[in-house]
């Protein structure tokens, strides 16, 4: 959508800062651009050349500005989004949304040149990530405490963030979900019988520990149903090497590598004949995929994990085992598909945790509060 159109003057002008728009954020932005009180504008740049992840550009329904990216050392150590500074400096924004995270330098910049020019400024973002250094965490409570508000994904980075210090006022939680309006009239629940698949999605890089997974189903598979196939959906770096360790692990027939499937309807026909979801290295948002489509999870303890994991309960929807454990991973593959009644009860647990907690709507709310807040409207939400 071109950034000229014309604006509603009643609506609030909000400029998002991303390094990249990812195919699973569209739907986010475009339920968040029909909200009555926000006019939004999402701003960001080109993935690093090395990223499995794509950047996408002319969604429908979504106002852009697009920047560029500069990126300095590996894997994206520092960004710096050229053409920032710009968007800024045309005042056509009361207040700024910008991703948290101190290796983008470029919005550092911009909390305290928008602080300057009185535009508010709100944090969004993990809060302190698992295995963060001291300085890392220390820099991240400073930045909090310079911006207007902070919006977290999960309620215990914001409880975390309180305990240091940080008004409880400023601090506002958006599940991190996907559309999952969409997905539940395509799931298809229970039909314990009829499912003989292992799953996983995500991308194929060495911190999800896709290995781990493949030694843990060639542990497992002899005493699965025959049919039982693990179907590895996602691209990235580590293919090949994963495409040769199945092959050396004598379980190349019963792996699937479906390669990157985005359309929900396309992905709807995987999960409904899947029986469980696993994900061997940090999880991320394939918990709310997996979970919103009545799938429950193995997942490894010891990751570190996006806040998704918060969705996730031990024994209620989700088995956890030691990080690399592949024969602990093996035996739980076994005693799902040996267990109905369990199975069952956690294929519920999964379902009702995403229809209690996680959808679009309770996203857009939040940014609408944060908002609300931060220019000090009367309006109640």
């Amino acid at each position: 959508m071109n950034q000229d159109t014309k604006r509603n003057k009643k609506q609030v002008n909000v400029l998002i800062i991303q390094r990249i728009l990812t195919h699973y954020r569209i739907p986010f932005f475009q339920k968040l651009s029909q909200s009555p009180m926000l006019n939004i504008t999402c701003a960001y740049g080109k993935e690093h050349p090395q990223s499995s992840l794509k950047s996408i550009f002319n969604p429908s329904g979504i106002m852009t500005k697009e920047l560029y990216n500069l990126f300095i050392g590996p894997r994206e150590r520092i960004t710096y989004q050229k053409g920032l500074l710009s968007l800024i400096n045309s005042r056509n924004y009361q207040v700024i949304i910008a991703e948290f995270g101190p290796s983008i330098i470029s919005n550092i910049i911009a909390l305290f040149y928008a602080k300057k020019l009185g535009i508010k400024f709100i944090w969004w973002g993990h809060g302190i990530k698992p295995l963060s250094s001291k300085l890392n965490i220390k820099l991240r409570i400073w930045l909090a405490n310079q911006a207007d508000a902070i919006i977290f994904y999960a309620p215990e980075q914001a409880e975390m963030f309180i305990n240091w210090g940080f008004t409880e006022k400023k601090v506002f939680i958006a599940p991190n979900s996907i559309d999952v309006e969409k997905i539940i009239p395509l799931a298809k629940i229970g039909d314990f019988e009829n499912r003989n698949r292992i799953l996983y999605i995500g991308r194929l890089i060495p911190e999800k520990k896709i290995d781990i997974l493949i030694h843990g189903f060639a542990q497992a598979w002899k005493r699965l149903k025959p049919e039982t196939r693990l179907t590895i959906i996602g691209d990235g770096p580590e293919r090949n090497k994963l495409e040769r360790l199945a092959q050396t692990a004598g379980i190349f027939d019963k792996v699937e590598f479906t390669g990157g499937i985005y359309d929900m309807e396309q992905l709807a026909p995987w999960f409904n004949s899947a029986l469980v979801s696993v994900s061997p290295g940090c999880v991320g948002l394939s918990a709310i995929h997996s979970l919103a489509f009545g799938l429950p999870m193995i997942v490894a303890r010891n990751e570190p994990h996006g806040p998704e994991v918060s969705s996730l309960q031990e024994n209620i929807n989700c088995l956890f085992f030691p990080s690399d454990d592949t024969k602990i991973l093996s035996e739980m593959l076994i005693y799902l598909f040996d267990n109905k009644k369990q199975w069952e009860k956690m294929a519920g647990a999964a379902s009702m945790t995403i229809s209690e907690r996680y959808n679009l709507i309770a996203m857009v709310i939040a940014f609408e509060q944060a908002v609300n807040y931060v220019l000090s409207f009367r309006h109640i939400f």
